[in-house]
């Protein structure tokens, strides 16, 4: 019984060891697959996870920098609001500043195209005024009605001039005219600068130089000039005689 226990210990011993290894070597496989099978995952999620930790790691530092670059932006962003309401405030200047030229401009061309009327106005007034004036003077000469014998207002003006002191009925009766009519023609003429003089209640008309009127001008810019002594001046300023020409067309 002995020898059988002896022989029946190392066989069961061997059995046992034999089971326990093929227990230990299944145990080893399942645990090997299994962390194989878990392995995949992690080496598929391990980049994500780098990554993940990298972006973290690289969004604090950017968290710094947005916020800096946020106040530079709203800097920015300030400064092109002001310059936009810059532009816009001068862009307004500048539409009201044409706006008040065009209505310059506007009233300029008004009053130039006003002016132009009344220049044109006056130019047919005088053109009117002249044409009236240059109607034809029949005279009688020597008491014989002569309509062929005509005089015109370049022959009138002459008689004035060369006269120089010449009465309203005289002109009256030389060119065949009204007295009111020769008192009317010499205040055109005189509105039109042709001639210039003075013409009293005697109905005497003085006609008077530019050279005569020169020298009147310039004595009373002198200073102060007293009535008196105006009078002696005029009288030796004015001439009253009258020039060859006027006698030669009253004898003509």
């Amino acid at each position: 019984m002995d020898d059988k226990s002896q022989i029946v210990s190392p066989i069961a011993t061997a059995v046992v060891l034999f089971l326990f290894t093929i227990t230990f070597v299944l145990i080893y496989l399942t645990k090997f697959q299994g962390s194989s099978l878990n392995v995949a995952p992690e080496v598929q999620t391990g980049p994500s996870e780098a990554q993940e930790s990298t972006t973290e790691e690289d969004e604090k530092p950017k968290k710094t920098l947005t916020t800096k670059q946020k106040k530079r932006q709203e800097l920015k962003e300030e400064k092109k609001r002001q310059k936009a309401l810059q532009d816009e405030e001068r862009e307004e200047k500048e539409k009201i500043l044409r706006k008040k030229q065009e209505i310059l401009e506007a009233k300029r061309a008004e009053q130039e195209k006003l002016r132009k009327e009344q220049e044109q106005k006056r130019l047919e007034e005088e053109e009117k005024a002249y044409k009236e004036l240059t109607s034809k003077f029949v005279i009688e000469r020597e008491g014989v009605y002569t309509p062929d014998v005509e005089f015109s207002i370049e022959d009138f003006i002459e008689f004035i001039t060369s006269k120089k002191l010449c009465n309203v009925e005289e002109l009256s009766t030389r060119f065949s005219l009204k007295a009111e009519d020769v008192v009317k023609r010499i205040n055109e003429l005189e509105e039109q600068d042709r001639i210039f003089g003075l013409l009293d209640d005697q109905g005497r008309y003085i006609y008077i130089t530019q050279n005569e009127v020169d020298s009147i001008l310039s004595h009373i810019k002198r200073g102060r000039v007293h009535k008196s002594d105006l009078a002696p001046y005029f009288n030796s300023v004015i001439s009253l005689e009258p020039t060859k020409k006027v006698w030669n067309f009253i004898n003509a």
